[in-house]
């Protein structure tokens, strides 16, 4: 552990830790915030001072969150990454054939340094689709009085703004990711694009 902490430094340490957060904590207090804000009723029993409710709270989160992530991450954001690949390949036929070779080279001890500051920027992104999606699911049939149903507009924007962020996110990382890993679509073998 001393050696992979030498090697990375303070700062690497720091972005490798503040990924997991992303990618494990905070999904799921974002998905409580937001049902919070549509749903106020299905709190109505939480005792906000209780520290055994505010503890089944965070383990809710930590689930909730999870399993919201890992869903979105193999299915929207896989689903994109086959849009991509057959925008640049106009053909679907041999995704899975680039994919392998792909995340192979992903894993090589060289590129790791490369690929933690690609996961947490990844992680950043996917954060902003869960804001988005979350806003849209919670904001579907709000309760009376909530603060979703009362700002109906302002949940259209954040869902909106998060989305396009996101996706913009989402392309740049696609692009970094070739580059780091060597690998573009537009070639037939997996080879390091030019």
């Amino acid at each position: 552990m001393v050696e992979a902490t030498e090697k990375r430094g303070v700062v690497g340490e720091l972005v490798l830790h503040l990924q997991r957060i992303f990618r494990h904590v905070l999904p799921g207090l974002l998905v409580l915030g937001v049902a919070r804000a549509g749903q106020p009723r299905w709190f109505d029993r939480v005792q906000w001072g209780e520290p055994w409710h505010l503890a089944t709270l965070g383990v809710v989160a930590l689930v909730l969150g999870n399993a919201w992530y890992v869903l979105h991450r193999y299915t929207v954001e896989q689903a994109l990454d086959l849009v991509m690949f057959v925008w640049h390949r106009r053909a679907l036929r041999g995704y899975r054939d680039w994919l392998v070779p792909h995340l192979r080279n992903g894993q090589h001890p060289t590129k790791q340094l490369d690929r933690e500051y690609l996961n947490l920027r990844s992680a950043h992104a996917t954060l902003l689709f869960i804001m988005a999606e979350a806003t849209v699911l919670f904001s579907w049939a709000p309760q009376q009085h909530s603060l979703l149903q009362r700002h109906p507009r302002l949940a259209i924007a954040v869902a909106l703004l998060a989305a396009i962020a996101a996706l913009f996110q989402w392309w740049i990382l696609d692009r970094l990711d070739c580059d780091i890993v060597g690998t573009s679509p537009t070639r037939q073998t997996g080879e390091k694009s030019k």
